[in-house]
């Protein structure tokens, strides 16, 4: 039977590799023979009842806060129910069968250990040493995955704005122009012209000047459609990381 327990993922969102959300995850199940995270229970209440859905960790894996697993939220949601669920997981058979599904080997029975109680669980990183002296060394590795995210929204909004305009303009004008003919003998009678100089001005008669002046006037007339289009650009981004890995080292003690 598999023990419940308490793990950092718990609570965290669980989505596909092409960011579709499964669910959250609602318990981890640990393997009772050695001790590791091996189901997550995801979802849960509604129609599946305390159920969920089980979900092999081994297809797991962590990008930031999220959880990414390599089966599709389809998948998963059509793998099997256990038959018979409780507090401490589904029996072995049960376990084979969600391990046929997702194509995930089952662990071989051993002897269980008691979360309960205080036998200590060996570490990885201490002395596992198998019976030919040999030692297993282990390394992380880094695992980036995609998930789609809203980055920003947009919306088109139009205002006024006031700008200068310079155009020139070609204006006409009345001047006046004063014309002096010399006379000439003969033209005239000379009865009707000579006469007497007069030391008063007299009023002869008057003339009208006219110019053009600029009438300005403003209309509002079409100039462009703006329309919001999307397109999906690739940009290159650098993960960096620290990873764990584990040194072996070879003791030596002189004896006495």
């Amino acid at each position: 039977m598999y023990v419940v327990g308490d793990h950092r993922w718990v609570g965290s969102e669980l989505f596909d590799s092409s960011g579709e959300t499964v669910g959250q995850v609602k318990q981890v199940r640990f393997s009772p023979f050695d001790q590791r995270p091996e189901w997550l229970v995801v979802g849960g209440g509604g129609l599946l009842g305390p159920r969920g859905w089980w979900v092999p960790v081994a297809g797991v894996r962590q990008v930031g806060d999220q959880l990414i697993t390599n089966f599709s939220a389809e998948a998963v949601k059509s793998a099997p129910h256990p038959r018979s669920v409780s507090d401490s997981g589904p029996e072995r058979a049960d376990a084979v069968a969600l391990c046929e599904y997702y194509g995930t080997v089952p662990p071989e029975p051993a002897e269980p250990l008691d979360r309960t109680t205080s036998t200590p669980v060996r570490s990885r990183q201490g002395d596992d040493s198998d019976s030919d002296g040999a030692m297993t060394r282990s390394e992380e590795e880094l695992l980036v995955g995609r998930a789609v995210r809203p980055a920003e929204k947009v919306r088109l909004v139009k205002r006024v704005v006031i700008e200068e305009a310079h155009i020139p303009v070609r204006l006409r004008r009345e001047e006046l122009i004063v014309e002096r003919i010399p006379y000439q003998a003969g033209s005239p009678p000379e009865s009707e012209v000579l006469g007497e100089l007069e030391e008063a001005d007299q009023f002869v008669g008057e003339i009208v000047l006219f110019e053009e002046r600029a009438v300005v006037t403003t209309q509002v007339v079409p100039l462009e459609r703006v329309r919001l289009t999307k397109t999906v650009v690739t940009e290159e981004q650098t993960i960096y990381e620290q990873l764990r890995k584990e040194r072996i080292d070879v003791e030596q003690e002189t004896l006495p």
